[in-house]
């Protein structure tokens, strides 16, 4: 990170890191365990834009004047990006935070299954949250 980085740059590099711990954790959620025994496909929408936000901002991060003038409009698309990513997370994770809502004994692995769901949600919301107040700064360092 640059000397120079103001508390937007920070905010910025903290997203795509939550954004990186959100692709880990949906990662290893639909690889193993209950999602795994569901044979659920993993969604490349939910790691490529992530992928796509976390290269960008490190960038502007380590570089906060290579977009000077448009860093609103930069940071505005990568918060459109990440919450594309966040819906279709949601989306391939609805069917099973469904089913919690019977009121049935479920298996443990479900129950860790839609834990680690949530906390990914979680993650991914986070980091939206976070390029969405980014994008009110024009600078991401100090003067």
């Amino acid at each position: 990170m640059a000397k120079k980085t103001n508390a937007f740059g920070k905010l910025l590099c903290l997203s795509a890191i939550l954004a990186l711990i959100g692709m880990v954790v949906y990662v290893v959620n639909t690889t193993t365990g209950y999602m795994a025994g569901l044979h659920t496909p993993i969604d490349p929408l939910v790691l490529i834009l992530p992928f796509i936000v976390i290269v960008c901002a490190l960038f502007l991060t380590l570089r906060p004047d290579a977009c000077k003038g448009a860093t609103g409009a930069v940071t505005l698309i990568l918060s459109l990006l990440m919450a594309a990513a966040t819906v279709f997370f949601v989306k391939g994770r609805v069917d099973v935070v469904g089913d919690m809502l019977n009121p049935v004994n479920h298996p443990e692995t479900q129950v860790t299954a839609v834990t680690w769901s949530l906390i990914g949600i979680g993650l991914y919301c986070l980091s939206y949250l976070f390029t969405v107040v980014t994008t009110l700064s024009d600078k991401l360092a100090k003067e």
